[in-house]
């Protein structure tokens, strides 16, 4: 019986302290905005130190004129997303989030391609261990 009320303490003390302990993270967020029409391709990296880290990528666009491609790829290698964005009578917008999701250790990639664009775009990248 104490080796009962023994192990079902140690099992409460457990609980409490591994719900006590604070949840570390990690945020990237990088914003730019093309003011005068732009022409180029920026690739951003994102690493991923472990298998099954939990990520959440947002990613938002706004294109006034000419056009913007974005490509999302996930830490396997994998296209998450695939978009264009081009001119259209009113400014065209674009918001996307993963949710949270486990990531296998790698590098996500976010590629952006301007062409004549005059806009925006922003992405948060979240790790969560």
């Amino acid at each position: 019986m104490r080796r009962t009320l023994k192990a079902a303490a140690l099992v409460a003390l457990l609980a409490a302290a591994a719900a006590a302990a604070p949840e570390r993270s990690s945020e990237t967020v990088e914003s730019h905005t093309f003011d005068h029409q732009t022409t180029g391709k920026k690739k951003h990296e994102l690493p991923v130190p472990g298998d099954g880290t939990r990520v959440r990528m947002r990613v938002k666009a706004t294109v006034r004129e000419g056009e913007i491609k974005i490509v999302v790829r996930n830490a396997a290698g994998q296209v998450w997303q695939d978009a264009r964005l081009g001119p259209s009578k009113k400014p065209t917008k674009y918001d996307v989030d993963t949710g949270e999701m486990r990531s296998p250790a790698g590098v996500w990639t976010v590629e952006i391609e301007a062409t004549e664009a005059v806009g925006s775009y922003e992405f948060a990248f979240k790790q969560y261990k």
